[in-house]
Parts: structure tokens; C-alpha cells; sequence
């Protein structure tokens, strides 16, 4: 769009300075269609100002959300493991991408770290949360 708008701009100036021609003469027309086009370049581009996105956090002060992470013996006992670690891998990282966008801090919790049945292959869910 802002080259169309240029070139119906330059187009419009050197028509003037085409008309102009015959009444002053071809040199001082060129000259004061030059100048004309210098001087209003920079009215035309602030029509069109350079636009800079960058991605900051929504707050200063990022509130956490928090995450447990079930990572139990029991989840292992049908094969699951490793679809499980590649899943929430992969939603970890949605889940930062979103987060950056809104203002939040994921706050990753293992199970592991919270009971220590979760070595026995027990989800103590009701007791961590």
C-alpha cells in the first residue's frame, strides 16, 4: 500500500512539474519538482510509520501458575512413561509461550519432590495438594 500511495505521489508531482514546464521552462520545472518531492517525503511517510513488536510480560510482577507434574512409578507400569515425558514436555512449552503473552510464570511442581511414596509407585495427589 505505502508504495502505491508513493508512486501516485511521485506520479501527481511530475505532472505538475510537466504542466509547470511550459510556463516557467523545463530546468527550473525539474528543479522545483525535485525540491517539491524532498520536502514533502517526509509527510508522506509519516502516513506509514515503521511499527517495532516485541514481546514483553503483561505485569512486572509475574504471577506463578502452578504445575504438578505426576511423575509417580505408577505411571510406568502399562509403558506410558515416555508418551507421558513427551507430552508435557511439548504442553510446557505451549504453556511458556502463553504464559510470556499474558504476564505468568509456570511453576513446575514433580510429585517426586513433594511425597516420598511416589517412590513406591503410589499418586498421593490428595496429600501433595
Amino acid at each position: 500500500m505505502i508504495l502505491a500511495v508513493c508512486g501516485i505521489w511521485i506520479i501527481v508531482t511530475l505532472a505538475l512539474g510537466g504542466y509547470w514546464s511550459r510556463e516557467i521552462g523545463w530546468k527550473r520545472a525539474s528543479i522545483a519538482a525535485g525540491l517539491r518531492l524532498g520536502w514533502t517525503l517526509p509527510l508522506v511517510l509519516s502516513l506509514f510509520p515503521e511499527t517495532i513488536s516485541q514481546r514483553i510480560p503483561g505485569t512486572i510482577a509475574r504471577q506463578p501458575v502452578h504445575i504438578l507434574l505426576d511423575d509417580s512409578a505408577s505411571m510406568g507400569a502399562f509403558g506410558v512413561t515416555s508418551k507421558v515425558k513427551g507430552l508435557a514436555g511439548s504442553h510446557l512449552g505451549l504453556i511458556d509461550d502463553v504464559c510470556m503473552s499474558v504476564g505468568c510464570l509456570p511453576k513446575l511442581t514433580r510429585m517426586s519432590e513433594l511425597s516420598p511414596d511416589v517412590k513406591k509407585g503410589f499418586s498421593p495427589i490428595s496429600q501433595v495438594l
